[in-house]
C-alpha cells in the first residue's frame, strides 16, 4: 500500500504539472521589426520566405503571419496543406509554399486554396497533375532537390531519370527549384559542397532548355552568413 500511495501521489503531481495554464507572451513588434531587417539585408530582387509552419514555431501562426506579410515578407512556408488552409480562412491571401510531400489524397487542398506545392517525386507529380487538368487550372510548383540533407526530394540522378515526364506533366507550373541545407551554421565546407551540388542540378536542366523563375537554398542561418547563395 505504502508504494502504490507514493506512485499515485506521483501521478497526480504529474497530472497536475501537465494541465497547470500555460501562456506565451509575444511581441509583434519585435517580429515585424526582424522582419524588416531581414528584408533590409537581403536586399532587392531576393523574396523573403517567412516559415510559420509548427504554429509559428509556438509563437502563433495566423497572428505572426499577417505581421510578417505585413512587413515585407513575400511568401508563407508551412508544413502541410492543413496549415495552409488554415491561414486562407484567416485572410490571408499571400502565397503559401507547403515543404513537405503531399500524401494522396491532398492534392485537392492545394487547388482549391491556391497552395505551392513542393514536389518530391514523379509519382507526386502526377497526382497533382491529374487534379489540376480535372478543375482546368495551373497549379505552381517547386522542384525539391536531395543534396545531402537526407530527408525527401530528388536525387540529381532521378532528375535526369525523369525529367522528361517531370516537366511535360500538364497543369504543373515549374515556379522555383530548392534544396535544403544540413547544417548551414556549423558546416561550411559541406554547405558549399550542397551549393555546387544544387547550382550543377539548376544549370544541367537549363541546357535542356528548363529553367525555374525561382532558385532559392538558404535556410536563416545560410543567409546571414552566405550573401551569394541567397538567390532568388
Amino acid at each position: 500500500m505504502k508504494t502504490e500511495t507514493k506512485g499515485s501521489r506521483s501521478t497526480e503531481m504529474e497530472i497536475e504539472e501537465k494541465v497547470r495554464p500555460r501562456w506565451i507572451e509575444v511581441n509583434l513588434d519585435a517580429v515585424g521589426r526582424n522582419t524588416r531587417r531581414v528584408k533590409e539585408m537581403i536586399g532587392d530582387g531576393v523574396k523573403l520566405l517567412a516559415v510559420v509552419k509548427g504554429d509559428a514555431y509556438g509563437l502563433g501562426m495566423v497572428p505572426v503571419a499577417h505581421t510578417v506579410i505585413s512587413q515585407g515578407a513575400d511568401l508563407l512556408g508551412v508544413t502541410n496543406p492543413d496549415e495552409g488552409v488554415i491561414l486562407r480562412n484567416k485572410g490571408i491571401d499571400a502565397p503559401i509554399f507547403i515543404f513537405r510531400p503531399l500524401l494522396p489524397g491532398e492534392e485537392e487542398l492545394v487547388v482549391n486554396y491556391q497552395l505551392i506545392s513542393s514536389i518530391s517525386s514523379l509519382q507526386q507529380a502526377e497526382r497533382l497533375s491529374d487534379k489540376a487538368r480535372i478543375y482546368g487550372v495551373k497549379v505552381p510548383v517547386h522542384l525539391k532537390v536531395e543534396t545531402g540533407l537526407g530527408r525527401t526530394g530528388f536525387l540529381p540522378s532521378s532528375i535526369k531519370e525523369h525529367a522528361d515526364r517531370l516537366f511535360s506533366l500538364p497543369g504543373l507550373e515549374w515556379e522555383g527549384i530548392y534544396t535544403h541545407f544540413a547544417s548551414a551554421a556549423g558546416d561550411p565546407q559541406f554547405t558549399r559542397q550542397q551549393f555546387r551540388l544544387f547550382q550543377s542540378v539548376v544549370e544541367g536542366l537549363k541546357k535542356r532548355g528548363i529553367q525555374f523563375p525561382l532558385c532559392h537554398v538558404c535556410n536563416s542561418a545560410a543567409a546571414l552568413l552566405y550573401p551569394e547563395m541567397r538567390l532568388d
